[in-house]
Order: structure tokens, then C-alpha cells, then sequence
């Protein structure tokens, strides 16, 4: 599934990153007076365009590069709407599949083991937990189809002009390493958020299945103080990652605005670039602005879900220890008259409680015991 997503991510960004490209080609069609051959004499990659379009039998006209133009985009936004709704079915799908599993370890652990893990616990590993943990996985595939985008607008821009590329990739790194610094408390926050949605499930489900105590014994006020407490301290945590997550687009914007000006000025008086290659990457910069933008902040949701992925790890890890074993070798082919334990006692290994002390019962057979 994952090789799939990854298949359309890559053709995505072939078809945008091409798409933009014709861009220079097309403009300096238009810069020269619409002269193919001094053109191709004199820029080789319109030489190489003037062979692709030999190949297919195309004239080049002005009519005939805009329409490749729009074509590489028609394939880049069907590219990225089938991209997209795969990967929310396959988020879905995660989240699915963990749920199952998670449900099914738990349900084959011993009886010791519930025990020791609050009902409360469980539900949010099954529900708040396991949302967050698809969200996770949703923003990691985000990263890798934007990364993809990046370094395919990185080559193109490094096709126009190699110092203004790197020039331009060492203010961006600046900009990342200065957001990573602004934002590199989320995962402590994460881990303090998962564990306060644990609390309050906690809370939630023993309160409620306690109600009719609570009501006779008057504590009702006490209690939903309590829960307002916890209640507060997850919104807490939740607004403290959604501002970290805020900062990028705070910090990012102006950085990247006066990259575009500083490129604009050294492009003019330093690098001495022609109006069509200006032009033609700083709106490929303009473009992956946006890119960079959801790819930091992807890798920002993907740190504030992390706290719940490990609560998962750590969930599933705890489950495969206790797993229940599957009984005897002996086999009961008929009963007559009934089944009788006398004092019968048990203990779980490792577990110095009793289960069972003493027991004795007689289960009939044909007949029907409560």
C-alpha cells in the first residue's frame, strides 16, 4: 500500500516539477522573437525540447509549448487528487488495522493483566490514541511526497542558475534550522498531552461507572472539579502544540519574503541573469514556498503525535507479554454426569495474589448453572 502512495508522490512531482520548467523555455521563446533555431544554438535545454517535440511530430509554436504547459499541470492535480484520497484511505486504514489488533492483543492477554491497566487506559489507546497515531502516519507520508516535490524544484532551480540555487538553499536552511529551534518542545508536549487525554479517560470511565456511589455518598461537586482540572490541563497542552505549530508560518513568512528580494536583487546586479530566467525562478520559488511550508509543518504534526505513538508501541509491547496460553493437552470427549473442582487455587506466575483459594463447585451435566 505504502509502495503505491509513494508511486503517485513521485509521479506528482515529476509532472509539477516538468510542468513549471517549460516555463523558462516558453519564455524565452517569447524573449527571442519566437526564433527556434537561434534558440536552440544558443540554450540546450531548448535544444533538448526542439528533439522532444521532433519526436512526437510537433511544430514549435508558442500555442504548442503553452499546451504542454497545461498538460503537465492536468497530470500534476490529477496526480495530487489521486495522492490525496489515497492517503486518507490509507490513514483510515491505519488507524483501522490498529484499533483490530490493539483490541485483539488485549483480548487474548491473561486475567492478571487487567488487573494492573485501567479500563479508561484502554479506550483512549483504542480511540484519542490511535486517531492521533493515523494522523501521524498521514503527516510522515505528507514529508515524503513533499520532500520529493523540494528536491525536484532544487534540480530545476540548479538547472537556471547554480549560484542563485545555492544561494537560495542556504537562506531556507537557515529558516528550517531557525523553526526546528522555535518548535523543539513538541515532543515533550506530546508525550505530556497523550498522557492527559490517559488521566482523563481514566477519570471518565471509572466516575461514571462508579455514578450511583457518587450520588448516594454526595461527592458529585468534588468529582467534576476533578475532571475540569484534568479537562483543562489537556486543552493546555493541546493550544501549546497549535501555537509551536502557529510559529512557522509566523517566523517562515518573512524569511522567506526577503529571500525572494534579496534573489531578485543578486539575481540582477550579481549574477546578471536574464529577465526569463529571473522570472522563471522566483516563480519557482513562489511555488515552493507553499511545499516548504506543509513540509515543515507535517514534520511538526508528525512530532506532536509522537507521544501517541509510542503510548501505542508501548500498548501493544505490554499485551504480547501477558498473552493467555491455550490450555491443556488433554481433551473431553464426552461428559455424564458433570464437572467437579474441589478446592481448587490458582495464582498467575510472577503475581503473588490468589485468583482462585479454595474453590469448590459442581457444574451438572444438560443442565444450566448461574
Amino acid at each position: 500500500m505504502a509502495v503505491l502512495y509513494f508511486t503517485i508522490a513521485v509521479s506528482g512531482a515529476v509532472f509539477e516539477g516538468f510542468g513549471m520548467a517549460m516555463f523558462l523555455p516558453v519564455l524565452q521563446f517569447i524573449e527571442n522573437g519566437q526564433d527556434v533555431a537561434a534558440l536552440s544554438q544558443k540554450e540546450k535545454i531548448f535544444n533538448w525540447l526542439v528533439k522532444v517535440f521532433d519526436f512526437v511530430h510537433l511544430p514549435v509554436t508558442l500555442l504548442t509549448l503553452l499546451a504542454s504547459v497545461f498538460l503537465l499541470m492536468m497530470l500534476r492535480i490529477l496526480t495530487m487528487y489521486l495522492r490525496q484520497v489515497y492517503s486518507v484511505w490509507l490513514t483510515q486504514e491505519i488507524q483501522h488495522s490498529t484499533r483490530n489488533n490493539l483490541f485483539k492483543k488485549y483480548m487474548e492477554a491473561e486475567y492478571a493483566f487487567f488487573d494492573k491497566v485501567s479500563t479508561g487506559s484502554v479506550i483512549n489507546l483504542i480511540t484519542t490514541e490511535t486517531v492521533r497515531v493515523g494522523s501521524s502516519f498521514g503527516s510522515l507520508f505528507a514529508i515524503f511526497s513533499n520532500l520529493v516535490v523540494v528536491l525536484f524544484y532544487v534540480i530545476l532551480l540548479f538547472l537556471v542558475s547554480r549560484e542563485m540555487t545555492l544561494f537560495a538553499v542556504c537562506i531556507l536552511g537557515g529558516a528550517s534550522a531557525l523553526v526546528y529551534f522555535l518548535v523543539r518542545h513538541t515532543k515533550k508536549i506530546s508525550h505530556q498531552t497523550t498522557k492527559a487525554n490517559e488521566k482523563l479517560s481514566f477519570l471518565l470511565v471509572e466516575r461514571l461507572s462508579s455514578f450511583r456511589i457518587i450520588k448516594l455518598s454526595a461527592t458529585a461537586a468534588a468529582e467534576i472539579d476533578r475532571i475540569k482540572t484534568v479537562s483543562a490541563r489537556v486543552k493546555d497542552h493541546i493550544f501549546e502544540m497549535n501555537k509551536l505549530n502557529a510559529r512557522i508560518d509566523l517566523f517562515l513568512e518573512p524569511i522567506v519574503v526577503l529571500c525572494g528580494i534579496s534573489l531578485l536583487y543578486a539575481s540582477v546586479n550579481i549574477f546578471s541573469m536574464s529577465l526569463a530566467q529571473t522570472g522563471v525562478f522566483l516563480l519557482i520559488l513562489l511555488r515552493l514556498l507553499p511545499i516548504f511550508k506543509e513540509l515543515l509543518r507535517s514534520r511538526q504534526t508528525y512530532m506532536a503525535c509522537s507521544g501517541s505513538l509510542g503510548a501505542i508501541c508501548e500498548g501493544f509491547e505490554r499485551a504480547d507479554k501477558v498473552v493467555e496460553g491455550l490450555g491443556g493437552t488433554l481433551s473431553l470427549d464426552q461428559l455424564r454426569n458433570g464437572i467437579r473442582f474441589e478446592n481448587v487455587s490458582f495464582r498467575y506466575p510472577d503475581h503473588e495474589e490468589m485468583v482462585l483459594s479454595g474453590l469448590n463447585v459442581f457444574f451438572p451435566q444438560g443442565k444450566i448453572t448461574a
